[in-house]
């Protein structure tokens, strides 16, 4: 609110309140020129003359600034037209796009990473290999086969060992999957990989980071994982899962239901993909209310199980995990019921090797809470106990 009433304030000033036309060139460079002498400190790529006529606008980056002709006044706040739309925001979004296709232009795809893939559209990412957000995004990617060039940024202890082994690899794609794992991440690995290293990769890493830190500099990127996507005009800094899911979303209609761990109903009526937590009071008020669906017939709940709380939901799906496929669904329904408490006993290991594919799953699904429910196989997704959109979902369809 202050912001908006510095705005008003400042636009008192000026007697004349119109749209601006082209703008008076000799005054613009005069107005660069005062900001340049009175904050020598504040970066901008421009200045242009604002929709109000006698207010320029700073363009930093994408972010916009308006000021007065004598550079006395700056004023951080948005403008809007009478018809109530805001065209800062309106220009803040040009900004983004011009800023997208100037770094996709000038982005080193010639000696990125490239990381052939069939979905589309393409990816430029920047990433540190041993950046937990970068891995989880490089995962993401690669689960869904996603074409993409990534360049390295060498700002964690292991980063640049690690790094050397991807650039130091002829199946690239496998070295970035080793390394995102944690499969390299011990300290006799680290070493391993710096001694069987030859001294011209070593050469050869290193002139490759200092060519991406220039690029990065130049468009002052100091936070990882930073993303462009061409086509899209976009620029996301940081793994937005929910940004990449929505271009990138996974086809629910390729999962073989069958391998699904739990499976409650009998296989007839609408077909619905559930992720819960044994421990969680939203999944147990939600199946509980759902279970009389399959035993109707009426839809069969194909359930993925996820440790929302940890070693504490472990507990229970160790037992799950470890029984019988035919005999799990009943267990599941004893512990929502409260009517069974776990036995403490760890997984054994042939459930683990079956739990850890059904988390793949999960990951692919882009599941991050409990409940969440999908409609198979169109995907149609339901997050929450919202037992009243599933009840929906089954009425829609039994195939």
């Amino acid at each position: 609110m202050r912001k908006s009433l510095g705005l008003v304030a400042l636009l008192v000033m000026f007697s004349s309140v119109s749209l601006a036309g082209s703008g008076d060139s000799s005054q613009v460079k005069q107005v660069e020129s005062l900001l340049r002498k009175k904050l020598p400190n504040l970066r901008f790529d421009r200045v242009e003359p604002s929709p109000i006529k006698g207010l320029y606008e700073i363009h930093a980056g994408s972010n916009i600034i308006y000021v007065d002709p004598q550079v006395e006044h700056l004023v951080f706040g948005a403008i809007y037209n009478l018809q109530g739309k805001n065209l800062t925001d309106e220009k803040k979004k040009q900004l983004f796009r011009q800023l997208a296709d100037e770094m996709a232009r000038t982005f080193p795809v010639r000696s990125a990473v490239h990381i052939v893939g069939s979905k589309k559209p393409t990816v430029f990412l920047v990433a540190d290999p041993d950046c937990p957000y970068s891995r989880e995004l490089l995962k993401f990617l690669l689960s869904r086969n996603v074409d993409f060039f990534v360049i390295f940024a060498d700002m964690r202890r292991n980063s640049y060992p690690h790094i050397l082994y991807i650039l130091s690899n002829k199946d690239r794609r496998k070295a970035i999957e080793e390394v995102v794992s944690g499969k390299l991440d011990d300290e006799a690995d680290v070493q391993k990989v710096l001694k069987s290293a030859s001294e011209a990769n070593k050469e050869e890493t290193k002139r490759l980071l200092g060519k991406w830190n220039q690029w990065m500099r130049k468009y002052s990127i100091r936070g990882v994982p930073f993303a462009v996507i061409p086509r899209n005009q976009q620029v996301v800094q940081g793994f937005r899962r929910e940004v990449f899911e929505s271009l990138y979303p996974f086809d629910i209609s390729k999962l073989n239901l069958s391998d699904a761990p739990v499976i409650v109903g009998s296989g007839s009526g609408k077909k619905i993909v559930v992720v819960t937590d044994p421990t969680c009071p939203f999944c147990k008020r939600a199946c509980n209310a759902l279970r009389h669906l399959a035993k109707e017939g009426k839809a069969t709940f194909y359930v993925y199980l996820f440790p929302i709380h940890g070693d504490f939901s472990m507990k229970y799906i160790a037992d799950i995990m470890n029984s019988p496929k035919g005999e799990r669904a009943l267990l599941l329904e004893r512990f929502f019921e409260g009517k069974a408490s776990p036995s403490g006993e760890p997984m054994t290991p042939e459930a683990e090797k079956e739990f850890q594919k059904q988390l793949q799953v999960i990951n692919k699904l882009g599941v991050t809470g409990t409940p969440t429910f999908f409609s198979w196989p169109d995907g149609k997704k339901i997050v929450g106990a919202n037992v009243r959109a599933v009840e929906n979902l089954v009425k829609g369809g039994n195939k």
